[in-house]
């Protein structure tokens, strides 16, 4: 099965909730950290973690329209187990016949352990990270090297010509802490502001979603590679959890750790590839533009919520 060479779509990740994609026992003070990518430190959800995430909403929606009972692993194993190289067994009639429909559709979007599925999707990096700002409450902080790697990977010309200093930065008109200076406060860093109206002309290249865009650009702000490197790997989210003890009601021994979460208001993006066009049938069950999906760990707890927005690669680069 041979995969075209550009992506079919860019889809967007827009944090609603903190998220923690887990990199499984952690080394540093840290005890559950975030997956992060190895040379930079920058946050990243892995493709595997997605695609999970993708296939396991599908296996509820195919297990809803089964209209039987019938467990979730059971029809996530029928998936695994389903041959590429056979038809479903169509002449049952009825419910049954309905649930082999599905299995042979999810098998064919996602794959099973007998043939590859159509859909391939690419790790998520990182494009805007929220830092606490002194006005208009918080910015969506990205950086020179962030936004021209965004640039390669969707096909468009070099979004940013040129390296910001150090105590510079270019911020929306809404983060200035003052209307007479052109200063910005994020964390404990003061900034220079730069001419608003390269920030909005950055923006533009990005051709974001119109929603997505919206929402983030009276709080853009585009510092030094080094300052966005520190932000991103030091002022993430990181949480005491304690596991309580029924019977005594206090710690359970052994039940302190920390975990880190990637900060809600986050945005990634992620390349989709389809080795054949999906047809409306087998798109019904991946998420539309602007719908929901939950990501990683603690969902229970209500982390992981990200809300996603689409732009048809060809469309992205007109």
């Amino acid at each position: 099965m041979k995969y075209k060479v550009e992506p079919k779509k860019v889809i967007f990740f827009h944090a609603i909730t903190p998220v923690h994609m887990g990199a499984g026992q952690g080394l540093d003070h840290i005890d559950l950290p975030i997956q992060r990518e190895q040379h930079t430190k920058f946050p990243i959800f892995y493709a595997s973690g997605i695609k999970g995430a993708l296939r396991h909403q599908a296996l509820e929606i195919a297990k809803e329209e089964c209209g039987e009972d019938i467990r979730l692993t059971e029809l996530d194993e029928s998936v695994e187990q389903y041959n590429c190289n056979k038809n479903a067994d169509k002449s049952e009639e009825n419910q049954e016949q309905k649930c082999k429909e599905q299995v042979e559709i999810l098998a064919k979007i996602f794959g099973s352990q007998n043939c590859k599925g159509k859909l391939t999707v690419s790790d998520a990096k990182i494009l805007f990270f929220p830092v606490k700002s002194l006005k208009g409450v918080f910015a969506y902080v990205t950086c020179p090297y962030v936004l021209n790697r965004y640039g390669e990977d969707t096909g468009k010309e070099k979004i940013f010509d040129s390296e910001i200093p150090e105590g510079k930065i270019l911020a929306s008109e809404t983060l200035k802490v003052d209307d007479n200076e052109n200063k910005v406060v994020l964390e404990e860093f003061e900034f220079e502001n730069g001419k608003d109206k390269a920030v909005n002309e950055i923006i533009k290249k990005l051709n974001l979603p119109e929603e997505l865009k919206n929402k983030i650009s009276q709080r853009v702000a585009i510092v030094s590679d080094d300052i966005f490197s520190y932000f991103a790997e030091n002022l993430t989210e990181v949480v005491n959890r304690i596991k309580v003890n029924p019977e005594t009601g206090t710690v359970k021994e052994g039940g302190l750790w920390t975990e880190e979460y990637l900060p809600a208001e986050s945005v990634l993006y992620s390349l989709w590839f389809e080795s054949e066009d999906l047809s409306g049938n087998e798109e019904r069950y991946l998420p539309s533009n602007g719908s929901l999906l939950i990501l990683g760990g603690d969902q229970t707890v209500g982390k992981g919520i990200v809300k996603l927005y689409e732009r048809g690669f060809k469309n992205e680069n007109s």
